[in-house]
């Protein structure tokens, strides 16, 4: 272990591994020794074996003083502890502010101003990235709870409650859906021009889809119906009725075992119609916290690998979609399935230690947020 100390600044770091340098020399330490002791401690910042050598060169011939030589030409003051000071302050006053912006104010020059947020301030700019809601404090608490209680559960009821689940959630499948950016790319040689691509939206027509599926894979797909809206009446038939059917035909023995259902807050999910039907048929409502896209499998594993084969290909009318979706499961491995339901409990540990943040590597690009309904609770079909 070292009890050595990196140093914040750049010049001070370069500084104290000369005098480092130095000291070991002094001692008779060789020079690739030196340079491996540096880079047990300092690491991707160490000096290189070259700079080692060159000082220990000077060192050799008499030298102790641990500044560079003295340069040609104009000296470059833009870099000094007073300019790094004011830069830093200018960016934690807007983050958003550019290079060119801080030349502007402060009159260093703008290469100066790169070599100070990157090689001094170590900072770099990063794009954004995409939640579902700026959660509160309480929103947080709540998803904490929910994922504290779904661990007590699952590890109280141990493998019979992957078996026993069932998890369900609605989509939108539009009868366009534009490739993303990644299914766009091409192979190019380097003196090829880059290939265009034309910017195009999801079309208007769409079919609303509810899955419901569990560890062995798809138990029901339902299509709505155009011009029909599903509140609490229809979600309440559809779990009593057709959901039901589908298990005493795919899955023999789960319905005894009382099934539990995980679903988001949707409001036919939560209305106390459809609350009091789940009570009826004997099955157990798993909690699950509000704006949590991130703890929903179908929202963070199933609809974005369902919908992949569809972008790029134009339908029809339903029954060219259905048929393409049908294709789609027939073909998916139940592993999958597994897969994605088991990887909860990861995600509800994950979320207690981030104190009720979004998971970090949830994300939906531009294309799935703009034609999916992964916040199904503002959907204008679902009362």
């Amino acid at each position: 272990m070292s009890f050595f100390r990196y140093p914040k600044r750049m010049e001070d770091a370069v500084k104290s591994q000369r005098a480092i340098i130095f000291f070991l020399w002094k001692e008779g330490s060789s020079g690739s020794d030196i340079a491996q002791r540096l880079k047990d401690v300092f690491e991707e910042s160490a000096l290189n074996k070259t700079a080692v050598y060159k000082w220990l060169q000077r060192f050799n011939t008499g030298r102790e003083s641990l500044e560079d030589d003295p340069r040609s030409g104009r000296p470059s003051t833009s870099v000094t502890a007073e300019n790094i000071e004011t830069v830093e302050e200018l960016i934690e006053k807007d983050r958003r502010v550019t290079i060119h912006e801080i030349a502007c104010s402060t009159g260093i020059a703008a290469t100066q101003v790169h070599e100070i947020i990157h090689r001094h301030l170590h900072m770099s700019k990063l794009t954004a990235r995409w939640i579902p809601r700026l959660l509160t404090e309480t929103q947080k608490n709540a998803r904490m709870e929910a994922c504290q209680e779904l661990l007590r559960i699952s590890n109280e009821l141990g493998e019979s409650f992957w078996s026993r689940l069932i998890t369900t959630d609605e989509t939108w499948l539009p009868f366009f859906m534009p490739e993303t950016k990644e299914q766009s790319k091409q192979w190019c040689r380097k003196e090829d021009r880059p290939p265009l691509k034309a910017k195009t939206v999801s079309s208007s027509k769409k079919v609303m889809m509810t899955v419901f599926w569990d560890c062995d894979g798809i138990i029901l797909i339902d299509y709505l119906e155009s011009g029909r809206t599903i509140n609490s009446e229809y979600y309440s038939n559809l779990l009593r009725n057709d959901l039901r059917n589908a298990l005493k035909n795919k899955r023999r023995g789960k319905l005894s075992s009382i099934p539990l259902l995980q679903q988001d807050n949707a409001r036919p999910h939560t209305a106390a119609r459809t609350v009091d039907t789940i009570r009826q048929m004997g099955w157990i409502l798993l909690p699950h916290p509000p704006y949590s896209p991130d703890l929903a499998p179908s929202d963070f594993h199933l609809f974005s690998a369902l919908k992949k084969p569809l972008r790029g290909k134009h339908f029809v009318d339903e029954e060219d979609m259905k048929r393409a979706v049908t294709q789609w499961v027939r073909k998916t491995p139940s592993d999958f399935f597994s897969d994605g339901i088991r990887r909860l409990s990861n995600r509800w540990r994950k979320c207690m230690s981030l104190k009720g943040e979004y998971l970090e590597k949830y994300a939906i690009d531009e294309n799935e947020q703009n034609d999916s309904d992964n916040d199904s609770e503002g959907d204008s079909d679902i009362e």
